[in-house]
């Protein structure tokens, strides 16, 4: 991967654990992700995930969640052959879900 598709991966990282901290949630970037052990790009609410930014891929999937949204929507399951589904939804949606969830859970005790 050349020095320019880092940075952009870098800068793509940096705005989810950005974006989750304003919904005060815990997130951290895993530095040197991918260099060393550590294998997963950033960290919120204790759950790591991988990040993945492409600037035009994927067109069918946001098609997909578009008209899910519009029809009230919160994601899309997508699942195809052996493969276990997956979600996607957008990273609002996914911080407000589970800001509520850290929420409740502190409102219990």
């Amino acid at each position: 991967m050349g020095k320019r598709q880092q940075m952009i991966g870098r800068g793509f990282e940096y705005r989810v654990v950005h974006k989750a901290q304003a919904y005060k949630i815990p997130a951290k970037r895993i530095v040197l992700s991918g260099s060393t052990e550590e294998k997963l790009d950033v960290e919120i609410a204790g759950m790591r995930f991988e990040c993945k930014y492409r600037s035009s891929g994927l067109k069918s999937v946001f098609t997909w969640l578009e008209k899910t949204e519009r029809d009230g929507g919160m994601g899309v399951v997508i699942g195809g052959g052996r493969n276990n589904p997956i979600v996607v939804m957008r990273l609002e949606k996914f911080l407000r879900l589970i800001g509520g969830m850290k929420n409740h859970e502190s409102s219990k005790g």
